[in-house]
């Protein structure tokens, strides 16, 4: 039988998660929610496309690859969020980088020259395919 405090937890962790990732959410709320002990929460910060930019350069150097990596899927990313997420220190960062399709050619270029072999082989493998995009389009 869950205890009423868990219960209750249990809701204001649904509520928060919930606000977290609504699109209304007001940005002051949203601060605060970025604040959240729980890295789900902060992760629906950070994928929410109204949490204002301030917020968002705090979230890029959360200790959390999960929200970093929610950081790194959003499409409306300018380049220095996407060149500091590049180098970040969780390979998961940097996949979800070079996942996101908007991710700029140069990024995904720097990203070749990783020390991990996995990163680099996925950056080259990302290079190919726009190449080859790019090929098919002219030749239409």
């Amino acid at each position: 039988m869950m205890s009423t405090l868990k219960l209750y937890q249990s809701s204001t962790f649904w509520r928060s998660y919930s606000e977290a990732s609504d699109r209304r959410t007001p940005p002051s709320t949203l601060a605060i929610l970025a604040q959240s002990c729980s890295a789900s929460i902060r992760r629906q910060v950070a994928e929410n496309i109204s949490t204002p930019e301030y917020v968002l350069s705090a979230l890029k150097n959360d200790q959390s690859a999960q929200v970093r990596g929610g950081l790194a899927s959003r499409a409306d990313l300018t380049l220095p969020f996407f060149q500091h997420l590049a180098n970040d220190k969780s390979d998961a960062v940097k996949l979800m980088v070079l996942m996101n399709p908007s991710a700029p050619d140069a990024v995904i270029a720097q990203l070749i020259e990783s020390p991990s072999r996995e990163i680099a082989n996925v950056a080259k493998e990302q290079l190919e395919l726009l190449s080859g995009l790019i090929r098919s389009s002219i030749a239409a």
